[in-house]
């Protein structure tokens, strides 16, 4: 049906796929970055208006706005005030095709025979699911309560300052210093980590932090033991290493660390997320903290700890960072403020353990060492001055507001239907599903219903169950939840 729309609609060629789980506004964006990158639509093109995208398409405005949002900050299109939304006259380059320009003439396919690195090789074999994967986006925070005007103004103020030393060059690679020591203070106060201003390391970008931790811990061969599910994301990072990925199972208390123990060989990292698990909302548990960093002391394996948004618990204490509990020094803590302040920073935060301290200074100069200074300038005061603990406050009471809100309007509608997932926290619900509709039946109904479900399928390396997804909630219009709900409900 969809397909059938977007030819009516646009008069173009676009190739979607029918049988995709991706929402309404996620088939749009999609099938028009495919476009855009096929060349139907052209660069400095401009496209159809919301509101004719919208009638053409049968959907709600809000949902057209999403989808052309998502082009614009992926860097495809842009908007022209009073004007509309254009392709770019650049865009990225598309990740699944391995292209490469030569000569000013059309893009050819990359000639296989030129020599490539292992890390080359790995990316040309990859299966591009693992790039789309990488790039899938489910949901996140509410854009309309970031604090503009607060970060405009700190922004504008060091835009002002007359001290150029300030702009001097930095031998630092991680960043800049009176940062990492307001950022080490949040981290501290908020998620008892222990650690030095000197193992902080900051990054333009969240996903570069993996990244870099993949370039430096992995070989071709090394086994590298991932939540299932998980986050799928990592895992391009991994295989493009020549890693091999070991799935493991997660329950009520976290990931099941016996499972890792019994293992026959030993693997060199082990990703988890112990604050917050996604999709599942799990904690994992003191007892399997304390017996995981033990095997790991014992063992000599690495431990990346995602802390990606323990900010957003709504119901009793969250555990210390595993970080804080480490005795060895072998876990290596991600943290971000992306789930608190985007579209605003795009920042990423790295505790490094002390042993790996130099080489990771040395490969961060290698990489990346010009940081954006004002960005950093700006959060530094923004952490100091008390900010970034009163947005945080007022961004955990609304979401509380909307998850409880949500969890009402199922428990209210959904007849025994919809069991939720018990852990209150994050920025999505885990619900499941007992119905005679197969999965892709309760998805085409949650879009008729305009209800963002999104299927767990892809979080999972294996055995993926059916009828379980999430729904975002953080950006859900409070005053919609009952009717959207209501009308999902009422067709399951």
């Amino acid at each position: 049906m969809l397909l059938k729309n977007f030819i009516e609609a646009l008069e173009l060629h676009l190739e979607i796929d029918t049988e995709s789980e991706l929402s309404v506004h996620g088939q749009i964006a999609s099938a028009l970055k495919r476009s855009i990158l096929d060349g139907h639509i052209r660069p400095g093109q401009k496209l159809p208006s919301v509101r004719t995208l919208a009638a053409n398409l049968n959907v709600a405005r809000s949902t057209v706005l999403r989808s052309l949002d998502d082009l614009a900050s992926q860097g495809y299109i842009e908007t022209v005030h009073g004007s509309g939304c254009f392709v770019k006259s650049t865009t990225p380059g598309d990740v699944t095709r391995f292209r490469l320009r030569t000569g000013g003439g059309e893009a050819e396919p990359l000639d296989l025979k030129c020599v490539l690195s292992d890390y080359g090789k790995a990316l040309t074999s990859m299966d591009s699911k693992n790039f789309e994967m990488a790039l899938t986006y489910y949901g996140g925070p509410e854009p309309s309560i970031a604090p503009y005007d607060i970060w405009r103004e700190l922004q504008q103020k060091h835009c002002r300052f007359r001290d150029l030393s300030k702009l001097e060059f930095e031998e630092e690679s991680f960043g800049f210093r009176p940062l990492r020591e307001a950022y080490l203070s949040y981290l501290v106060k908020t998620r008892a980590v222990r650690a030095d201003a000197s193992q902080i390391a900051v990054f333009s970008a969240r996903e570069l932090r993996f990244d870099l931790i993949c370039r430096l811990l992995l070989k071709s061969g090394d086994i590298v033991c991932l939540e299932n599910p998980g986050y799928p994301g990592l895992r391009s990072k991994i295989v493009a290493q020549g890693a091999e990925i070991v799935p493991v199972r997660v329950d009520s208390e976290g990931i099941v660390v016996d499972e890792i123990f019994a293992l026959k060989e030993i693997p060199r990292l082990v990703y988890i997320s112990p604050s917050h698990h996604e999709p599942s909302g799990a904690v994992l548990s003191l007892a399997r903290r304390e017996r995981l960093l033990a095997w790991a002391d014992r063992h000599g394996v690495f431990i990346v700890e995602d802390d990606y948004d323990s900010e957003f618990r709504y119901r009793g204490r969250s555990l210390p960072s595993l970080q804080g509990m480490d005795q060895g020094g072998w876990v290596i803590h991600l943290s971000c403020l992306w789930k608190v302040l985007s579209p605003l920073l795009t920042l990423g935060f790295l505790v490094v353990p002390n042993r790996i301290l130099g080489l990771m200074n040395t490969a961060k100069a290698l990489i990346e060492r010009d940081l954006p200074i004002i960005d950093q300038f700006a959060l530094t005061d923004f952490i100091n001055e008390g900010h970034l603990d009163r947005h945080t406050r007022k961004a955990r009471r609304l979401y509380s507001q909307r998850h409880d809100r949500l969890i009402e309007a199922i428990d209210r509608n959904g007849r025994g239907k919809i069991v939720v997932a018990p852990e209150s926290a994050g920025m999505d619900l885990l619900i499941k599903i007992n119905s005679a509709v197969d999965s892709e039946g309760i998805l085409e109904l949650a879009r008729s219903a305009d209800l963002d479900l999104y299927s767990t399928r892809d979080y999972y390396l294996e055995d993926p169950p059916e009828r379980e997804f999430i729904i975002p909630f953080a950006y859900m219009d409070e005053n919609s939840i009952e009717e959207k709900t209501a009308q999902f409900c009422s067709r399951l």
